[in-house]
């Protein structure tokens, strides 16, 4: 038996380059599950849920350690402003977020909740 691997073969304790500093993971992973709102307060709605051009901001995510911490790599944290600029309904979402665009998988836009959807901005 291997000794210093965990259960994926990976070495223990080392990060890979490119990754998100763990303080950010640990942080970000307190938020846990979120989900959504009742009537009461904010709407939260689902990032693929957004029309071509609305605006909403990050509030948090239904997704397991290892996807937020990609998504918090690709600039997704709570607090940011994203806009949907492309979204047919099916297949992947193009978001802009922290002016760079993203294509995110729809599977993976539904786990990212939003809220303030705001119209797109016109001029």
């Amino acid at each position: 038996m291997r000794r210093g691997r965990g259960v994926l073969g990976r070495r223990r304790g080392r990060q890979d380059q490119g990754s998100v500093p763990e303080d950010v993971v640990q942080v970000l992973g307190q938020l846990g599950p979120m989900s959504v709102r009742a009537a009461g307060g904010p709407s939260l709605i689902r990032l693929g849920a957004l029309k071509k051009g609305e605006r909403a901001t990050i509030e948090g995510f239904e997704a397991g350690h290892s996807l937020v911490s990609r998504l918090a790599a690709l600039g997704f944290t709570p607090g940011a402003e994203v806009e949907m600029i492309q979204n047919f309904g099916q297949g992947p979402v193009i978001v802009g977020v922290r002016d760079t665009r993203i294509a995110l998988g729809r599977g993976e836009a539904a786990k990212v909740l939003v809220r303030d959807a705001r119209p797109p901005v016109i001029g």
